[in-house]
C-alpha cells in the first residue's frame, strides 16, 4: 500500500468511521462525498445568512416608511378635527391637554389598522358633526359649500349693476344740466341786459348820483343781493 493510498484510507476511516477491512477505494469515495456535502451546507448557510440580513434591512426600511406614512396621515387627521375646547383651532394648532390626548388617540387607532374615515367617524360619534373642520359635502351640509359661492356671485352682480346705474345717472344729470343751461342762456342774457338798461336809466345824470352799471352776464338774483 502506497503512502497516498494509506492517507486517503485514513481520512476515509476518520470521517466515515469505517472498519479496518474497508477498502481504501471505498473510504476515498465516502470522504469526497462528505467534503462536497459539507461545502454545500456551508454555502447554503452563507446564502441563508445573507438573505436574512437583506430581509431584516428591508423590513426595517419598510417599517420606517410605514411609520412616516402613518404620521403623515395622522397630521392630516389632526387638521381635519376641531379642538373641543378651542372651537377656532384644529388639533394640530391647539396646545391644550385634551387636544394632545386626541392626537395620541389618532395615532393609536392608525397603528391598530383603522382608516382615516373610520377615525373621523369615531370622533363624530363622540362629539358630533361640529368636530369636523370641514362639514361633509352631502345632505343639508352641502348648502355650506354651495351657498357662499352663489351668494358671492349674486352680490358681485348686484354691486356691478349698482355702480353702472350710478354712473349712468351721473352722466345723465350732467347732460341734463348742460342742456338746461344752454336753453336758458338766451333768456338770462336778455334779463341781464334789461337790468343794466334800467339801472342806467334810474341813475340819471351826475347830479342824481353815480350811475350803477351791472356787468354783462350778471343775473337778476345776484344784482338784488348786491343791492340789499
Amino acid at each position: 500500500m502506497t503512502d497516498k493510498s494509506l492517507s486517503v484510507y485514513l481520512i476515509g476511516d476518520a470521517v466515515g468511521g469505517y472498519r479496518n477491512d474497508d477498502s481504501p477505494k471505498d473510504g476515498c469515495k465516502v470522504s469526497i462525498g462528505k467534503i462536497r456535502s459539507g461545502k454545500t451546507v456551508f454555502l447554503a448557510l452563507v446564502i441563508t445568512t445573507a438573505l436574512t440580513l437583506i430581509l431584516a434591512g428591508c423590513a426595517r426600511s419598510s417599517g420606517l416608511v410605514a411609520s412616516e406614512e402613518l404620521e403623515t396621515v395622522a397630521q392630516g387627521i389632526d387638521k381635519s378635527l376641531m379642538c373641543p375646547v378651542c372651537p377656532s383651532e384644529t388639533l394640530d394648532q391647539s396646545q391644550v391637554e385634551i387636544a394632545h390626548q386626541m392626537r395620541v388617540m389618532v395615532r393609536d387607532q392608525l397603528a391598530q389598522g383603522y382608516s382615516r374615515d373610520e377615525i373621523l367617524q369615531f370622533f363624530v360619534n363622540r362629539y358630533g358633526l361640529w368636530i369636523l373642520a370641514e362639514p361633509p359635502r352631502s345632505g343639508f351640509n352641502l348648502l355650506v359649500w354651495v351657498v357662499p359661492p352663489v351668494a358671492l356671485v349674486i352680490g358681485g352682480g348686484i354691486l356691478a349693476m349698482t355702480v353702472r346705474a350710478m354712473r349712468l345717472g351721473q352722466s345723465r344729470n350732467a347732460q341734463e344740466t348742460l342742456s338746461a343751461t344752454a336753453e336758458l342762456e338766451p333768456y338770462l342774457s336778455a334779463v341781464d341786459q334789461e337790468i343794466q338798461r334800467l339801472t342806467q336809466w334810474r341813475g340819471g345824470d351826475d347830479a342824481k348820483g353815480p350811475t350803477t352799471t351791472i356787468p354783462e352776464g350778471t343775473h337778476i338774483e345776484a344784482f338784488e343781493r348786491r343791492a340789499e
